[in-house]
């Protein structure tokens, strides 16, 4: 889309600029044109040489027409007239500048005219034609207009010069079609890029859809049970997320609910969590307590994955609602909370990532009918957040509010979401 953009815009200033050029080429040579062509119709009257007064000046009023249609805006300018009312003036300067300043005007000026105007192919006719009246002068003698007599050399130099500004001329027109080609190759070369990117883009975006479809089923869990309630709020940053989470039942009111967040982003944090996702299932169910299974994921990792540096925080928490106790531990993973009715308790163990430490310990904290269990990963916090944001996020976690509008109450604002969020709320009921 960029790439388009950017080509359709070239396209049309290239084409304004064409254009542009030509309005002023037209605009100011009439205007000089007719000035000077005026004055030596006058000088003519003025030597009784009354045909060639009147010539000039029905050429100065046809260029002045030719201005006044430039200058005022109309799209069709009348460009064989402008050439026409030029061979006529450039003649006349021939005619009677001599080797004197006005004789040599045309030579520099005139080959550059029509070829900007019409193009080399038409503007090299016109050339011709100039030079073809100006040797036809000066062979019939002037046409019985003027008395001409010029000397060889000036006749050389009039050709050498006109033959050199020429050259130039239809060079630098050649030069700048190649760049105009060329341009318009590297304007066709990005169209076409841009619609290959436009293509792989929604390949993307289809794949993206689909992993989120995947991902979404993935974590997909009941919120339904008999010895407590759960809300969950699962927002990624992006299409997929890094972060993942699980409840499961392990029997005899015991639940175990597991809260992870692969340190990266996007797709590859996406596809780390699959990896955690995996090797998690295999042990969940596992009678050991929570600070040994993720020792032994520990050890999985750090076997099996130290290749793909998959480092990741976590927090495991067994739920027995027949004690009301819970038994949690943690890998690195930001500080869960217990809260009751007038206070809150860190749940807080000191251990490094998955695939940093040797073991994990398992602590243990009560959970009384009322209570609320907050699991979240640190996206909820801004990712590093500074202990006066700690300090002001605690104080907000005292609320009597059922657990959904919990939820609503302590989530950050939208433009403050830097991080994939997942935040689970467990009430003992």
């Amino acid at each position: 889309m960029i790439f388009s953009g950017i080509g359709s815009k070239f396209k049309e200033k290239q084409k304004d600029f064409l254009k542009y050029r030509k309005s002023i080429l037209i605009h100011w040579f009439t205007l000089y044109s007719a000035s000077l062509t005026f004055i030596f119709s006058i000088i003519d009257f003025f030597l009784h040489r009354i045909g060639a007064g009147i010539l000039l000046g029905m050429t100065s009023l046809s260029m002045a027409f030719v201005f006044y249609e430039n200058h005022c805006g109309k799209t069709k300018l009348p460009e064989n007239l402008t050439l026409i009312n030029g061979t006529i003036l450039f003649s006349f300067l021939f005619l009677e500048g001599g080797i004197m300043n006005s004789g040599f005007i045309w030579l520099i000026v005139w080959p550059i005219v029509p070829v900007y105007l019409k193009g080399k192919k038409a503007g090299l006719f016109w050339i011709l034609a100039l030079y073809t009246i100006c040797s036809a002068a000066v062979l019939f003698k002037g046409f019985g207009l003027y008395p001409i007599k010029y000397e060889t050399m000036y006749l050389l130099i009039v050709a050498a010069v006109g033959l050199s500004v020429t050259s130039f001329t239809l060079v630098f027109e050649h030069a700048r079609d190649k760049t105009s080609t060329f341009l318009k190759k590297v304007s066709s070369d990005l169209k076409e890029v841009n619609q290959s990117l436009e293509i792989r883009n929604l390949e993307i975006a289809e794949d993206l859809f689909i992993a989120k479809q995947m991902q979404k089923n993935l974590l997909r869990t009941k919120t339904d049970y008999p010895d407590f309630d759960v809300s969950i709020h699962y927002e990624p940053l992006s299409h997929i997320s890094g972060d993942l989470y699980d409840i499961c039942f392990l029997g005899n009111k015991r639940y175990r609910i597991f809260i992870a967040d692969a340190s990266d982003r996007s797709i590859r944090a996406a596809l780390k969590s699959s990896f955690i996702l995996v090797e998690y299932n295999r042990i969940k169910k596992s009678m050991m307590s929570p600070g040994e299974i993720l020792s032994l994921l520990n050890q999985t990792f750090s076997k099996n994955y130290a290749h793909l540096n998959l480092v990741f925080s976590c927090f495991l928490v067994d739920l027995d609602f027949g004690t009301n106790m819970i038994h949690y531990a943690s890998a690195g993973h930001i500080n869960q909370y217990v809260i009751n009715q007038t206070d809150f308790k860190r749940l807080k163990i000191e251990n490094k990532m998955i695939g940093q430490q040797k073991y994990s310990s398992t602590d243990t904290h009560d959970f009384n009918k009322g209570n609320k269990l907050l699991l979240f990963t640190d996206g909820l916090l801004h990712n590093n957040a500074s202990t006066k944001k700690i300090v002001a996020f605690e104080k907000s976690l005292v609320q009597q509010t059922d657990i959904h509008q919990y939820i609503k109450n302590i989530l950050p604002e939208k433009n403050m979401i830097t991080d994939d969020i997942t935040v689970l709320c467990i009430e003992n009921s």
